[in-house]
Protein backbone atom coordinates (compact mmCIF):
# COMPACT_ATOMS: atom_id res chain seq x y z
CA UNK A 1 0.00 0.00 0.00
CA UNK A 2 1.76 3.54 -1.18
CA UNK A 3 1.47 6.20 1.60
CA UNK A 4 -0.27 9.29 1.09
CA UNK A 5 0.41 12.30 2.23
CA UNK A 6 -2.37 13.43 4.65
CA UNK A 7 -2.66 17.40 5.06
CA UNK A 8 0.77 18.12 3.94
CA UNK A 9 -0.24 22.08 4.13
CA UNK A 10 -2.06 22.42 7.30
CA UNK A 11 -0.42 19.29 9.90
CA UNK A 12 2.27 21.59 11.15
CA UNK A 13 -0.23 24.36 11.80
CA UNK A 14 -2.41 22.20 13.51
CA UNK A 15 0.49 20.96 15.30
CA UNK A 16 1.10 24.58 16.90
CA UNK A 17 -2.69 24.79 17.74
CA UNK A 18 -2.48 21.82 19.28
CA UNK A 19 0.68 23.38 21.53
CA UNK A 20 -0.97 26.55 21.38
CA UNK A 21 -4.22 24.76 22.91
CA UNK A 22 -2.34 23.01 25.51
CA UNK A 23 -0.97 26.01 27.08
CA UNK A 24 -4.14 27.96 27.02
CA UNK A 25 -6.27 25.07 28.30
CA UNK A 26 -4.32 24.61 31.31
CA UNK A 27 -3.69 28.32 32.06
CA UNK A 28 -6.65 29.27 31.28
CA UNK A 29 -9.00 26.29 33.21
CA UNK A 30 -8.64 27.69 36.91
CA UNK A 31 -10.56 30.62 36.30
CA UNK A 32 -13.81 28.55 34.99
CA UNK A 33 -13.53 26.83 38.83
CA UNK A 34 -13.09 30.59 40.19
CA UNK A 35 -10.12 30.67 40.72
CA UNK A 36 -6.85 33.22 38.56
CA UNK A 37 -5.04 33.11 35.61
CA UNK A 38 -2.11 30.65 35.86
CA UNK A 39 1.02 29.41 34.38
CA UNK A 40 0.09 25.93 32.86
CA UNK A 41 2.68 23.65 33.86
CA UNK A 42 1.58 24.75 37.36
CA UNK A 43 -1.70 22.44 37.30
CA UNK A 44 -0.79 18.66 37.72
CA UNK A 45 -2.89 17.65 35.05
CA UNK A 46 -0.59 19.92 32.59
CA UNK A 47 2.23 17.35 33.09
CA UNK A 48 0.31 14.12 33.61
CA UNK A 49 -2.74 14.56 30.73
CA UNK A 50 -1.73 16.93 28.91
CA UNK A 51 1.77 16.71 28.06
CA UNK A 52 1.07 12.66 27.36
CA UNK A 53 -2.19 14.12 25.01
CA UNK A 54 0.51 16.21 22.99
CA UNK A 55 3.05 13.48 22.44
CA UNK A 56 -0.01 11.31 21.55
CA UNK A 57 -1.09 14.10 18.97
CA UNK A 58 2.66 14.07 17.58
CA UNK A 59 2.79 10.74 16.95
CA UNK A 60 -0.30 10.80 15.49
CA UNK A 61 0.97 13.39 13.49
CA UNK A 62 4.25 11.68 12.20
CA UNK A 63 2.78 8.98 11.35
CA UNK A 64 0.37 10.58 8.50
CA UNK A 65 2.65 12.98 7.53
CA UNK A 66 5.36 13.42 5.13
CA UNK A 67 7.40 16.26 7.21
CA UNK A 68 10.32 15.75 8.99
CA UNK A 69 10.00 14.74 13.08
CA UNK A 70 11.79 17.70 14.13
CA UNK A 71 9.89 19.97 11.76
CA UNK A 72 6.68 18.84 13.51
CA UNK A 73 7.98 19.27 16.84
CA UNK A 74 9.09 22.86 16.18
CA UNK A 75 5.31 23.87 15.18
CA UNK A 76 4.09 22.27 17.92
CA UNK A 77 6.98 23.50 20.57
CA UNK A 78 6.18 26.89 18.64
CA UNK A 79 2.59 27.11 19.24
CA UNK A 80 3.48 25.94 22.78
CA UNK A 81 5.58 28.55 23.53
CA UNK A 82 3.49 31.74 21.63
CA UNK A 83 0.61 30.45 24.03
CA UNK A 84 2.76 30.87 27.25
CA UNK A 85 3.71 34.50 26.03
CA UNK A 86 0.58 35.71 25.60
CA UNK A 87 -1.70 33.96 28.22
CA UNK A 88 0.45 35.62 31.36
CA UNK A 89 -0.86 35.49 34.72
CA UNK A 90 -0.66 39.32 36.40
CA UNK A 91 2.92 39.92 37.99
CA UNK A 92 4.71 37.16 36.18
CA UNK A 93 8.32 38.37 34.88
CA UNK A 94 9.96 36.45 32.06
CA UNK A 95 13.12 36.50 33.98
CA UNK A 96 13.15 32.71 34.35
CA UNK A 97 12.31 32.30 30.70
CA UNK A 98 16.10 31.47 30.05
CA UNK A 99 15.65 28.89 32.31
CA UNK A 100 12.71 27.63 31.09
CA UNK A 101 13.78 27.05 27.01
CA UNK A 102 16.66 25.24 28.59
CA UNK A 103 15.36 22.72 30.72
CA UNK A 104 11.71 22.48 29.71
CA UNK A 105 11.49 23.18 26.09
CA UNK A 106 14.62 21.62 24.56
CA UNK A 107 13.69 18.25 26.38
CA UNK A 108 10.14 18.93 25.31
CA UNK A 109 11.39 19.85 21.36
CA UNK A 110 13.04 16.51 22.43
CA UNK A 111 10.22 14.41 23.22
CA UNK A 112 8.22 15.84 20.72
CA UNK A 113 10.64 15.05 18.22
CA UNK A 114 10.69 11.17 19.48
CA UNK A 115 6.91 10.84 19.85
CA UNK A 116 7.15 12.41 16.13
CA UNK A 117 9.95 10.16 14.83
CA UNK A 118 8.05 7.10 16.38
CA UNK A 119 5.13 7.86 14.72
CA UNK A 120 6.50 8.03 11.42
CA UNK A 121 8.34 4.81 11.95
CA UNK A 122 5.18 3.15 12.56
CA UNK A 123 3.31 4.87 9.82
CA UNK A 124 6.23 3.45 7.39
CA UNK A 125 5.49 -0.17 9.51
CA UNK A 126 2.31 -0.23 8.97
CA UNK A 127 1.91 1.18 5.10
CA UNK A 128 4.32 -1.07 3.40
Amino acid sequence: MERTRVLPLIIGPLMAAAGFALWTTFAVAPLVAGGRLREAWDIEAYWTIGLPLLLLAQAIAGFFSQASPWRLALWCAAGHFLAALIIVPGGTSFSMLPFALVFIGLPMFAALTFAAFIGRWLGRMVME
